[in-house]
């Protein structure tokens, strides 16, 4: 019988199974293992399995349905953590850089107890190729695009981050199209219709490989909260890419200065965007679990 060493970790709510490459074989099998350690019911339970992979270091990540995903803001905290609790990381080693599929990622050690790091998330790109979106012509962006999603007609902004982003503004002032997806003073989380329109909206065929959808709520023009719908993990009580996503559009559309806390509902994050524009997402990770999982059967 074969056994894999676990570790469970969350940034902000947004959970992770963490295991060393050592461990896991590359391919199909990572594939298998994220489907059944990540199940709530039969499994440990999490939003996705990150396999930390060394020499060079990169952070290899699965959706709790198995595919893969470029990056994660929140998963790569958890990921800086494991590595400086597992020893794969020395602790007097505050900076470093991180592989990813979105390319390397730079970590910096901001706080050992409790553990927060800053991650420079690179540059924004409105690239349609980035995004998934073909057949759409040669523009350069995707800012206030109207879309249709089961009749209804709605404004939304897409922005590569890590991953692939759709923001929508609720709320007084929000996104046109989308006025009564919530209702005034009302937490996103509570609202059915705007879950079901996050999701739909994810599947849309405008995306080859779907796209993360950020409903946001603007507090003020330093605050604002989030709720997203990732595509392949469903509804999760945070998302790193995501909230740097909100806070790029924000700042283009002129809704938020370029440092905004986002608030989410186990915690909260602080992104800003340099000059150079670069965007910094800064937070915590919490350990929270450690065990063996039997994973024979996927052998």
């Amino acid at each position: 019988m074969r056994n894999i060493l676990f570790s469970k970790y969350h940034g902000c709510g947004n959970d992770f199974i963490l295991v060393r490459g050592r461990d896991v074989d590359a391919g199909d099998i990572c594939v298998r293992l994220a489907r059944a350690v990540c199940d709530r019911h039969v499994g440990v339970g999490a939003d996705g399995l990150i396999v930390v992979r060394e020499d060079p270091l990169e952070m290899e990540i699965y959706n709790s349905d198995g595919s893969r995903a470029p990056m994660c803001g929140n998963g790569i905290r958890c990921f800086a953590q494991y590595c400086r609790d597992e020893g794969i990381v020395p602790q007097e080693r505050t900076e470093y850089s991180v592989r990813t599929l979105a390319g390397d990622m730079r970590v910096r050690v901001l706080c050992e107890a409790p553990f927060s790091v800053e991650i420079n998330m690179g540059r924004p790109d409105f690239n349609p190729a980035k995004l998934g979106i073909v057949g759409q012509g040669a523009r350069e962006d995707f800012l206030r695009q109207a879309v249709t999603v089961d009749g209804r007609t709605v404004e939304v902004s897409s922005v590569f981050v890590g991953t692939v982003h759709t923001v929508v503004w609720l709320g007084a002032g929000g996104s046109p199209g989308a006025e009564d997806l919530l209702a005034e003073d009302a937490a996103i989380r509570e609202s059915c219709e705007a879950l079901r329109f996050g999701e739909k909206l994810s599947e849309l065929p405008l995306f080859s490989g779907k796209t993360n959808v950020n409903m946001a709520k603007i507090i003020d023009e330093d605050t604002v909260e989030l709720v997203t719908w990732e595509r392949g993990a469903g509804l999760t009580a945070a998302c790193g890419t995501g909230a740097s996503a909100v806070a790029v559009i924000g700042a283009l559309e002129g809704r938020l200065n370029r440092s905004v806390e986002v608030l989410l509902p186990y915690g909260a994050l602080n992104i800003r965007i340099a000059d150079s524009g670069e965007v910094f997402m800064a937070g915590p990770s919490v350990r929270i679990a450690t065990g063996t999982y039997d994973f024979q059967s996927l052998l």
